[in-house]
């Protein structure tokens, strides 16, 4: 289970209700009013992230769950109607981001163009699929010098749970995270995003999923696919940088390609050293 969970569930007993079900899992909104919560439930076919718990073949029958059931999570169990899950001894993941070494930085920024290319007939399928969000945008711009007019401008910028502006910005704090150790104006952007990105404003400006995603990155904690991305684009072999990318595009809706597309902006945008 990711981290963020971890704290948040331990912290005191919460109050829910599944809000949704998909094929792999199913999310838990826990203490609506007071202090939110959204907790995806998923099995080892969805990528790890802050807020998921991971659950095991012996719970594959609980993904029959239904909307509205209610939940309860409390010393190490969730309960759901008459079923239990147990998280006492789950393995909790920091899902934190390796630094990069100077040569690995210098490899991933000049894979950029590489990858681009490889990629570019899904960034065009993905344009044209959706005209009316935020992604195309994103697409086109370039990082400015006003961190607190970027975040402002990108923040819940299109629609779903996840916007594509808050996926753009996911991304590029990845790149900061993986880059801080070699550049100290990365440390210092992160320091810029963690003054900016405020819990309670975000609550206003983005969907909770999202919020939370954004939150949990401006303090270095990344989906799964996201880890795998940078890795590969740093210390892999050319191809396999490609593979980890076309993952990472696929996932979700648009996620993936706004995640990539942070990515590839935020090493663009560095000074070669």
């Amino acid at each position: 289970m990711g981290s963020h969970v971890r704290t948040y569930l331990d912290s005191k007993t919460r109050d829910g209700r599944i809000v949704s079900t998909f094929r792999d899992g199913f999310n838990i909104l826990f203490d609506e009013v007071e202090e939110p919560g959204y907790v995806v439930f998923q099995t080892s076919d969805v990528p790890m992230h802050p807020w998921g718990i991971q659950l095991d073949q012996s719970y594959r029958p609980t993904l029959s769950f239904s909307e509205a059931q209610v939940a309860r999570s409390g010393g190490g169990l969730i309960q759901i109607e008459e079923i239990v899950i147990s998280i006492r001894e789950t393995t909790v993941e920091a899902l934190r981001i390796p630094t990069w070494t100077p040569e690995q930085l210098l490899i991933a920024r000049q894979r950029v163009p590489i990858i681009r290319t490889a990629l570019a007939k899904t960034v065009r399928q993905e344009l044209h699929r959706l005209q009316s969000d935020g992604l195309p945008q994103i697409l086109r711009f370039v990082l400015g010098q006003d961190l607190e007019e970027h975040v402002q401008r990108y923040v819940g910028l299109g629609g779903g749970s996840t916007p594509s502006g808050d996926d753009y910005l996911v991304g590029q704090l990845s790149v900061l995270w993986a880059s801080c150790e070699q550049s100290p104006a990365s440390k210092h952007q992160i320091d810029g995003f963690q003054t900016l990105l405020r819990w309670e404003e975000l609550l206003t400006q983005t969907a909770l999923p999202s919020a939370q995603m954004l939150l949990a990155a401006s303090q270095g904690s990344f989906v799964d696919t996201i880890r795998d991305a940078l890795r590969a684009l740093s210390i892999e072999s050319e191809s396999s940088a490609i593979m980890a990318a076309r993952r990472l595009a696929s996932l979700g809706d648009s996620s993936g390609i706004a995640m990539l597309q942070g990515i590839f902006q935020a090493l663009e945008s560095m000074h070669p050293h």
